[in-house]
């Protein structure tokens, strides 16, 4: 359980016959995957990280067993 601040998305992956399955790769950690236990938090998230990406936003996130539990983007 950890936050980790200013960090670089740099990688995306979505697997579409599967629900709630992205991850995302941030630079200096690795893959993560986006928590999974609702289809609305998986979405938005997935959402935010492409923005993200795409925008070369930071973002601060809060680890949780592996999986990427709260993000935000700057």
């Amino acid at each position: 359980m950890a936050w980790h601040n200013n960090k670089v998305i740099t990688g995306l992956f979505s697997y579409g016959p599967q629900n709630r399955n992205s991850w995302i790769y941030i630079k200096d950690l690795g893959w993560k995957q986006l928590w999974n236990a609702y289809d609305c938090q998986s979405e938005a998230m997935t959402a935010m990280a492409s923005h993200a990406r795409s925008e070369g936003r930071l973002v601060h996130v809060y680890e949780e067993s592996g999986q990427i539990k709260t993000m935000y983007v700057w």
